[in-house]
């Protein structure tokens, strides 16, 4: 995927980098939603929508 993208920049190759850009926030986005449903399920204290005491 490195040379793929320095390639595509060097080229310009629009729609090659549009499309990494995308699979790698597409990436951050479901690896941030992983982690918080595991953080939850790791600390049962946590409850979303309610104030801490």
């Amino acid at each position: 995927m490195g040379d793929l993208i320095v390639n595509a920049v060097m080229q310009r190759d629009y729609p090659v980098i549009q499309g990494y850009i995308l699979i790698v926030g597409l990436l951050v986005v479901v690896t941030n939603l992983i982690v918080d449903l595991m953080y939850l399920i790791i600390n049962p204290h946590i409850k979303q929508g309610k104030e801490a005491a």
